[in-house]
């Protein structure tokens, strides 16, 4: 997979899981950019995320064969 396909399926993703959010937070994760993986096993990990220091918080994915999943944000 390259990384432009891997962003892409992420942000696909980040679009899908966050479609009943309000405007405001759907603004927030446009903006978003990757900052780092980690992985715990081969296609299983979490993936983070940085943005303006406007943030309401660390967002992140966890990523569960080859998959990003559960999006989440700790404030």
């Amino acid at each position: 997979m390259t990384i432009h396909h891997f962003k892409k399926m992420v942000m696909t993703r980040m679009e899908f899981e966050s479609r009943e959010y309000p405007p405001s937070a759907k603004a927030e994760l446009a903006s978003l950019k990757i900052n780092a993986i980690s992985l715990a096993a081969p296609g299983d990990g979490m993936i983070f995320f940085r943005g303006s220091p406007k943030d309401i918080g660390a967002w992140r994915f966890d990523y569960i064969d080859g998959k990003p999943t559960g999006l989440g944000c700790d404030t």
